[in-house]
C-alpha cells in the first residue's frame, strides 16, 4: 500500500478547502441593467368636453315663420337658423323714427326761441325769468331728443332679435322649436355645439397631478387612437369628496370627439423593468446587483408584488442579476459566467 507523504497530504488537504470554497458561492447570471430598462406609462380616466354647448333661446314675441335649420347641420357663425314674424318689431321702429323727426323739430324750436329770447334781453324787452323759461325749454328738448334716439336703438334692437343666428361655427345638437310657435323671451329654440372648442378633462390626486405636471408626451386615448394633448390649466380647488383636482388639457393636433371618453396618458420620468427580477427579502421588494463577487439587495420604494418596478432616478447598478436572484441574500457570495 502506498503512503501519502506529509507534503502530498497538505496539497490534497489545500486542493479540498478551496474546492469547498468555490462550491459555497451560488452561481447566477447578470446582464446590464440598462438594456432591461423600458419606459412606463401611466393612466387616468379622463373626458371630452366642450367649452361651448349653448342654447339658444328667442329674445323677442313673435310666431316663428322659418326654421332654416336640423338636428346635426353644420352652421356658420351669424348664420340665420330662425325667423321670427318681425312686423310689430318694425312697427315700432318706424314708430320710433317718426318720434325722433318730432323731437327734432322740437329741440330746432326751442334753439330759436331761446335765440329770439336772449336778442330781447339785451334790449331789455324780457324779464330774465322768461330767458331762463326759455333755457329750460332748450334743456327738455334736448333730452326729449336724446330718449327718441335711445328708443330708435332699442326698437332696431328688436328687429334684430327677430333673427336667430348662430353665434360661432358648429353643429346642431337639438331643435326644440316648432315652425308656427309662439316665440317668448327665454324660449329654448337650437342647441349647439362650438366646432374646435373641445379639450380634456381629468380629475387626479395630488401625487399624480405632479406627475403628469412633469410628464412628457401627454395624449388622450380613446378607442385605440392617441390625441395629443397640452396642459392648459389645474383648477385651484379640491373636490372635498374625491380629494381631486381638475386638470384642463387642449388638443394640439386633431380633436377627439366632444363627448369622448378615454384615458389621460403620460409617460413617467423613472424606468422601469420586469416585475420578474424582483424578490422580496424582509418584507420588501428589490432587486438583486452583484459587487466584488457579492449579492447586493436594492429595496425599490412603493413596488407593488407582480407589477413592474419603477427605479428611483439615482440607483447605480451597472449588472442586475436575471437569474438565480430567489435563492440568494444580500452579501452571499456569488458566481456569475
Amino acid at each position: 500500500m502506498r503512503r501519502i507523504t506529509p507534503l502530498l497530504f497538505f496539497v490534497l488537504s489545500l486542493s479540498a478547502g478551496s474546492s469547498v470554497a468555490s462550491n459555497d458561492a451560488q452561481q447566477v447570471v447578470i446582464k446590464p441593467l440598462q438594456s432591461l430598462l423600458s419606459k412606463s406609462e401611466a393612466s387616468i380616466p379622463a373626458e371630452v368636453v366642450s367649452l361651448n354647448h349653448s342654447t339658444l333661446s328667442a329674445q323677442t314675441t313673435g310666431q316663428i315663420t322659418e326654421l332654416s335649420a336640423l338636428v346635426g347641420d353644420a352652421v356658420s357663425k351669424d348664420q340665420i337658423l330662425a325667423l321670427i314674424d318681425c312686423r310689430l318689431q318694425k312697427a315700432r321702429l318706424s314708430a320710433a323714427k317718426a318720434g325722433l323727426n318730432q323731437t327734432q323739430a322740437q329741440l330746432a324750436f326751442a334753439d330759436q326761441q331761446l335765440k329770439r329770447a336772449k336778442n330781447l334781453k339785451t334790449k331789455k324787452s324780457i324779464s330774465d325769468e322768461i330767458l331762463d323759461q326759455r333755457k329750460m325749454e332748450l334743456r327738455q328738448a334736448q333730452a326729449n331728443n336724446a330718449s327718441q334716439r335711445q328708443s330708435i336703438i332699442q326698437a332696431e334692437v328688436d328687429v334684430e332679435y327677430c333673427e336667430v343666428k348662430a353665434p360661432f361655427d358648429g353643429h346642431i345638437t337639438a331643435r326644440p322649436a316648432m315652425l308656427g310657435e309662439l316665440a317668448t323671451p327665454g324660449m329654448a329654440m337650437f342647441e349647439i355645439l362650438q366646432t374646435g372648442s373641445q379639450e380634456v378633462s381629468a380629475k387626479l390626486k395630488q401625487d399624480k397631478l405632479q406627475q403628469v405636471q412633469h410628464a412628457s408626451a401627454l395624449r388622450f386615448r380613446h378607442q385605440g387612437k392617441d390625441y395629443p394633448v397640452a396642459i392648459r390649466t389645474s383648477l385651484p380647488s379640491l373636490n372635498s369628496k374625491t380629494r381631486s383636482q381638475e386638470l384642463r388639457l387642449s388638443f394640439t393636433g386633431k380633436a377627439a370627439m366632444n363627448g369622448a371618453s378615454g384615458r389621460l396618458i403620460w409617460t413617467q420620468p423613472n424606468p422601469q423593468i420586469s416585475a420578474r427580477y424582483g424578490v422580496i427579502r424582509d418584507g420588501q421588494i428589490g432587486i438583486f446587483s452583484v459587487s466584488d463577487k457579492k449579492a447586493v439587495f436594492h429595496p425599490i420604494e412603493n413596488a407593488i408584488e407582480g407589477q413592474p418596478l419603477t427605479l428611483p432616478m439615482l440607483l447605480n447598478i451597472e449588472y442586475l442579476v436575471i437569474e438565480g436572484q430567489h435563492v440568494i441574500n444580500h452579501g452571499d457570495d456569488v458566481e456569475h459566467p
